[in-house]
């Protein structure tokens, strides 16, 4: 089920930099159109929350780089499982190949880190497109 204007878009997120949960966190937080409902530091640990979820979030946030699993991996995985979420990348790197190959395993755009409300905003218009 896709969001309504009224209904709050669910996201999650992995980045393994906790500076980066802590302000994507506390920005979504501050935005009426989104609820955050996991947060994890790396890809594994996101899909073993995603797999204790009543529901699916609506969207997904990786950062490209992490331990564990990174964003490519995570993404590829999370496309062949949770088929319904849409997934975001989000990174620091200009590495056309990595971010083309993040793209070729699910992501629907690549964000650079620097512009988080920037994403935030394509992010909604990417699921109130679709609902």
């Amino acid at each position: 089920m896709m969001a309504t204007l009224s209904e709050k878009i669910q996201l999650v997120l992995a980045d393994d930099c906790a500076f980066q949960r802590r302000a994507i966190s506390m920005l979504v937080e501050s935005l009426p159109a989104f609820e955050l409902i996991a947060v994890a530091e790396d890809g594994l640990s996101l899909i073993n929350q995603l797999c204790k979820l009543q529901t699916l979030p609506g969207a997904c946030i990786l950062d490209l780089h992490m331990p564990e699993m990174d964003g490519i991996t995570t993404a590829n995985e999370l496309s062949g499982r949770f088929p319904s979420i849409k997934l975001f990348g989000y990174t620091s790197t200009e590495d056309r190949q990595a971010i083309d190959q993040f793209k070729g395993n699910g992501a629907l755009s690549v964000f650079p880190k620097d512009q988080p409300i920037a994403m935030l905003e394509a992010i909604e218009h990417y699921i109130r497109e679709d609902a």
